[in-house]
C-alpha cells in the first residue's frame, strides 16, 4: 500500500495497520534464476514487481535492451525490444492470476530470468 520494497532475506518486516482486511497490502517479488546467467551478474540489482495491474522493472546497473514474458507452458505473452532504459513499465498484460517467467536481457547480453505471480 505505500509502495515500498524490502528484502526479507536481509531484515525482518514490521508494520502497523488499522483492523479490515487489505487484499492487495502484500506483493510478492521473486528473482529465482530459472536458466544459467552470468555468474557475474548480481540478481539483487534487478526488480520486477506490480502496482495495480502495472509491472515494472528496474535496473540498478545495467540498461535494459529486451524484455520478453512468458507464461509456464512457455508461451511468449509479451516482448519489448530496444529499450536502453534502466526502468520500464508494463501494463498491456492480461489481468489473468499466472506465474509469469520475465526474461530480462541487458545491453552487455547478460541476462536473468525472473518468475512472479501475476
Amino acid at each position: 500500500m505505500t509502495g515500498t520494497i524490502t528484502n526479507i532475506k536481509i531484515a525482518p518486516y514490521s508494520f502497523t495497520s488499522t483492523t479490515g482486511t487489505f487484499n492487495n497490502r502484500f506483493t510478492l517479488v521473486y528473482s529465482t534464476n530459472l536458466n544459467s546467467p552470468s555468474q557475474n551478474l548480481n540478481t539483487n540489482t534487478t526488480l520486477v514487481h506490480k502496482i495495480d495491474g502495472t509491472f515494472y522493472i528496474s535496473s540498478q546497473e545495467k540498461l535494459i535492451s529486451n524484455v520478453s514474458i512468458f507464461d509456464l507452458t512457455g508461451r511468449l505473452l509479451y516482448q519489448i525490444n530496444n529499450i536502453n532504459a534502466t526502468i520500464i513499465n508494463i501494463s498491456e498484460l492480461s489481468k489473468i492470476k499466472q506465474v509469469l517467467l520475465f526474461k530480462i536481457i541487458y545491453q552487455d547480453q547478460q541476462f536473468i530470468n525472473v518468475k512472479v505471480i501475476n
